[in-house]
């Protein structure tokens, strides 16, 4: 939408002379996700803002100024914004790292002042700002006190500053005229930049006194729920900045060898911190003097990051007087060398140490490689159309890394000439409800949208291998909430030739990056797949092949193809899960959803999705075996396929693999089925099928694994169904009781289809609440037919 580049645009500046902070350094962090904003991505931001280079010993790459232009916006009953203290904690360790935080005051009127710039236990720790007209007088939108935080501090907001016809940049680099508190925000946070380059060692609560203090009053007299304390006054505020009387540097960045000294400018800044493996750089630091006059110094560059080298130095710096920035004297760079085995995306770390006067260290830490931005390219060989992203997403692009590219692509279309049937799937994988990495952007609040990050120098890439078409795409998860450590790559293929043509294969490749063994860990693959009823609304049934390890859907209206995802690994078929849902649960349940729904703005979650899929209900599907596999009335079904638990020690790889298949019928899609398991392990792992199990004989009921099992652990229970009568399909039951025969909790209980199948069982009962420790009988019964296991569970 541009509303970040606008604000910048105001706070900083750009190529023309216009920002209040002209030409200050900035860092952005996303928190709105296309046109939603997650409560999760701002805290984690801050967490991240807080010690940006992961090193809690240095202070420097902390930022001076962090500017909010958004707030929560929930309602009470008597249609006044709410007290959210949601942020109040974050905000706190913010600032007691160093940053200034501000809010925006929010633009609901005389409805009030939206979270957290309400917050209202101190004069200044959730700083707000309203906005005026050229003639200063009020705008109408600007939100007003007082707080429904209460207290003496409740008179909102702090200060105004201009908020109607201000000039700024638009993402076409267009000039353009923006109104509202979003842009009278980085008024106030410009001045606040100010404040900081005149003296850095100024705390938060010192620099916001000083706005309260010398701002304007415009209104009654005093403090006002209009203006607060008045119109910011920029002149008046630094004069009461004292400079600091001891020496003060920051390292500005490194910039090429060859480009000029002084003024960096953006694009030299970001070409100097582009470091390939198995490449060199050479490299000039650039520091600013916040202090009294420096003299001539020396300056040594190292770097504590294995493949990583530097040489030359020390390089003499210059004098450098109050406010002026410094570099070495002369054209002599360091060199900076990466391994070619550092891997894209590492962290690189440069340490910058001065001689010859009490300032620094300095720290930087990059990512090594090429950064690469979200995208997606479409398959189309054969007779499928399938759209595929490099940062876990297939089927329709939804904008989350570009908005110019909010739903685009082919999505997933058969043949190529119809309608879009998959509105979006997505990369599982996880350990735990709390620890799930996925790319599914379904109305979430609390969590991120995705959690999967586009790999640094590795480029989505169009070729062909395995005699068909090969897109390949690398992400990793270091961006999720609690990340697992995981790098993907990511390896799609079609194929033209006829019986070969109705399914594309994905292939994942899994690395464990961290330095401990990831156990108990699960990876899936999430469909929405959307067969529209005569009214446009996603209308499917579903079921489940386990002979082929195929999941599929099929339409209410003639003409419509059957879909699917089939599991291709040769994993037992206990192993595998394969669990549908409807959209319809999702927004009645409330499992994991945030208390109040707290959404910001100016980006709110669509209606469309209605409640959150929490990650407790994906990972609730992700976990749940084969006990809930088929969709008897149409509606907008979601499926969820994969397999674990699976163990995959530090630095060792996994793989993968599903195709998305489509056919005429349900036969032909069977037939499209069994065609794409024969071209994985042909084409694309070189090696002959295994042949497909046998269909079971005879009920079993194997021995749940792990056994034992423990809180916050699944257990997994495999079974079998033997083929009976011509229906296709039996009635089958079971049942976990206790060992005074009290029954626990159903997991199977209904139609079945013949084959193998597994389910598993989080030790709950049928309330959701944990059993006790002790001795449970697992109960399966079909027609005249009884098996039963033992299963200890322990808390």
């Amino acid at each position: 939408s541009g509303h970040g580049t606008a604000t910048m645009g105001i706070l900083t500046g750009g190529e023309e002379t216009y920002g209040v902070a002209f030409d200050a350094t900035w860092l952005a962090g996303d928190a709105f996700d296309s046109s939603e904003g997650y409560v999760s991505n701002v805290l984690k931001i801050f967490q991240w803002m807080a010690d940006p280079d992961g090193d809690p010993t240095t202070r420097s790459d902390v930022p001076d100024v962090v500017n909010n232009s958004y707030g929560l916006t929930n309602l009470d009953d008597q249609n006044r914004l709410v007290c959210d203290t949601i942020f109040d904690d974050a905000i706190d360790a913010l600032e007691a790292a160093g940053a200034i935080v501000i809010w925006s005051a929010g633009n609901e009127g005389a409805t009030g002042v939206t979270s957290p710039g309400s917050r209202a236990d101190s004069p200044v720790n959730a700083f707000s700002v309203g906005s005026v007209n050229d003639s200063e007088g009020p705008v109408a939108s600007s939100g007003r006190g007082p707080s429904a935080c209460g207290g003496s501090n409740a008179t909102k907001p702090e200060v105004v500053a201009p908020g109607e016809g201000v000039t700024t940049r638009t993402l076409f680099n267009e000039f353009t005229a923006v109104s509202g508190t979003s842009f009278s925000t980085p008024m106030v946070g410009g001045v606040l930049a100010l404040m900081r380059s005149k003296n850095p060692a100024i705390t938060p609560e010192e620099a916001k006194t000083i706005l309260l203090d010398t701002a304007r009053d415009l209104g009654l007299p005093g403090d006002d729920n209009t203006f607060g304390r008045g119109l910011i006054d920029a002149a008046a505020a630094l004069d009461r900045v004292d400079r600091p009387v001891q020496p003060v540097a920051r390292l500005v960045g490194f910039r090429p060898a060859t480009a000029p000294a002084g003024k960096l400018g953006l694009a030299g800044i970001e070409e100097a911190l582009i470091l390939r493996p198995g490449a060199s750089r050479d490299l000039v630091p650039v520091l600013t003097n916040h202090g009294p006059s420096i003299p001539g110094t020396s300056a040594s560059l190292s770097s504590p990051t294995p493949g990583v080298t530097v040489s030359g130095g020390p390089l003499a710096l210059e004098a450098a007087e109050t406010g002026a920035l410094f570099g070495p004297v002369g054209d002599t760079p360091f060199t900076v060398s990466v391994a070619a085995t550092v891997a894209p995306g590492a962290d690189v770390v440069l340490d910058l140490a001065i001689q010859g006067a009490p300032i620094g260290p300095f720290r930087l830490v990059v990512k090594a490689g090429e950064p690469i931005p979200g995208t997606f390219a479409t398959h189309d060989a054969g007779q499928v159309r399938l759209t595929v992203t490099n940062f876990g997403g297939l089927g329709y692009y939804t904008g989350l890394h570009d908005p110019t590219f909010v739903l685009q692509g082919a999505g997933f279309r058969f043949p190529p000439a119809s309608p879009n049937w998959l509105f979006h799937a997505g990369f599982m994988a996880g350990v735990a409800a709390d620890r799930l990495s996925d790319e599914v952007p379904y109305g979430e609040d609390t969590q991120n949208s995705t959690d999967w990050s586009v790999l640094p120098g590795f480029p989505l890439a169009v070729g062909e291998a395995a005699g068909g078409q090969r897109i390949t795409a690398g992400y990793d998860d270091r961006h999720a909430t609690r990340p697992l450590g995981l790098t993907v790559r990511q390896e799609s293929f079609a194929f033209g030739e006829p019986g070969e043509d109705a399914f594309v294969v994905v292939q994942y490749i899994f690395v464990n990056d961290t330095p401990g063994t990831l156990a108990g860990l699960r990876v899936g693959l999430f469909a929405d797949w959307d067969l529209d009823d005569t009214d446009g609304a996603p209308s499917e049934t579903a079921g489940w092949d386990p002979a082929r390890r195929l999941g599929f859907v099929e339409g209410s209206q003639p003409g419509q193809p059957a879909l699917g995802v089939v599991w291709l690994d040769n994993v037992p078929l206990a192993q595998v899960t394969y669990a549908t849902t409807t959209r319809a649960e999702v927004i009645q349940s409330v499992v994991g959803d945030p208390s109040g729904g707290r959404a910001a703005t100016p980006a709110e979650a669509p209606e469309a999705f209605g409640g959150e899929f929490s990650d407790a209900e994906k990972w609730a599907l992700l976990i749940s075996g084969q006990s809930r596999t088929s969709v008897t009335v149409p509606q907008d079904v979601y499926q969820v396929i994969g397999v674990g638990p699976l163990t995959l020690a530090a630095g060792r790889a996994d793989t993968v693999a599903v195709a998305l298949v489509a056919g005429n019928s349900r036969a032909a899609l069977q037939a499209a089925a069994d065609a794409a398991r024969e071209a994985y392990f042909t084409r694309i792992l070189g090696t002959v099928p295994p042949p497909p199990p046998p269909p079971p004989d005879a009920v079993a009921l194997e021995q749940n694994f792990p056994n034992p099992f423990r809180t916050g652990q699944s257990t997994t229970i495999p079974y079998a169904i033997p083929t009976g009568g011509n229906s296709g399909s039996t009635r089958a039951s079971l049942v976990v009781y206790d060992v005074l025969g009290r029954r626990v909790r159903t997991l199977v209980e209904g139609e079945v289809i013949p084959g193998e199948a597994a389910a598993t069982w989080d030790g709950r009962d049928e309330q959701g609440g944990a059993v006790p420790s002790g001795l449970y009988v697992v109960r399966l019964a079909t027609g005249n037919v009884e098996r039963t296991i033992r299963v200890l569970f322990v808390q």
